[in-house]
């Protein structure tokens, strides 16, 4: 279904500069359905005057240098192999064949030895299974370091082959490593010994109240009656 218009809205287009820097759209498309050709003429008026390339310093006066190759492996480590080219020659300095990598979810640190500063190579990953070395059956990946320092890394997501095109320093020494943190001392406070909470009194019940006593009126005094004569 293309890359248009089913599900999005997805296009190309192939356009170069003339020599006045005018914008030149040679072909464009992106309604399809399985493949699309596109043919286009670059006239004499509209192809760019190209610049010459800048060539890197090459140093070989001073010595090969060395760099390390970690490569996580997948499910499947047999099928994973890689090339290192030199791009001055285009001769292979440093291969891998297949079934070197022989287990699983491991991480392999190769060396590659006798590369050039200023020079640059390129590094090609295969899989003989053509699913990668991620992330259908695991999640492989690989980085590619100088000293300590990181020159490229991949996670691993490609089919058949993956090329990374790189340059190497110009010169051989070493990356500066950094200086060790000093930890600053940290003063500890003594502890405080714990406070033995003192015990809390019963509460004390109050003794009931006794109800007050009522007296008894006084009677007054009788005076004495005469006897009758």
């Amino acid at each position: 279904d293309g890359i248009c218009c089913a599900s999005g809205d997805g296009n190309y287009e192939i356009s170069t500069r003339t020599q006045d820097n005018v914008l030149v759209v040679l072909a464009s498309g992106g309604e399809f359905a399985s493949s699309e050709r596109k043919k286009f003429v670059i006239s004499a008026t509209t192809a760019p005057t190209p610049s010459p390339p800048t060539p890197a310093p090459i140093n070989d006066d001073i010595g090969p240098v060395s760099l390390d190759l970690l490569v996580s492996t997948d499910l499947f480590p047999i099928e994973t192999h890689w090339t290192l080219t030199d791009k001055t020659n285009n001769q292979i300095v440093s291969s891998l064949p297949s079934k070197s990598y022989s287990i699983q979810n491991q991480l392999y640190t190769s060396p590659i030895v006798g590369l050039h500063p200023g020079r640059t190579y390129d590094f090609t990953m295969y899989d003989d299974g053509g699913d990668g070395i991620c992330c259908i059956w695991g999640r492989g990946n690989y980085t590619m370091k100088y000293g300590d320092r990181v020159l490229f890394s991949e996670n691993g997501e490609f089919r058949t082959e993956e090329s990374t095109i790189f340059q190497m320093p110009a010169d051989n020494s070493p990356p500066a490593t950094p200086p060790p943190t000093t930890n600053v001392p940290v003063t500890i406070e003594p502890t405080k010994a714990p406070v033995t909470p003192q015990p809390t009194n019963a509460p004390i019940t109050p003794q009931p109240t006794n109800a007050p006593i009522t007296r008894q009126p006084t009677k007054a005094p009788i005076a004495p009656t005469n006897a009758p004569i």
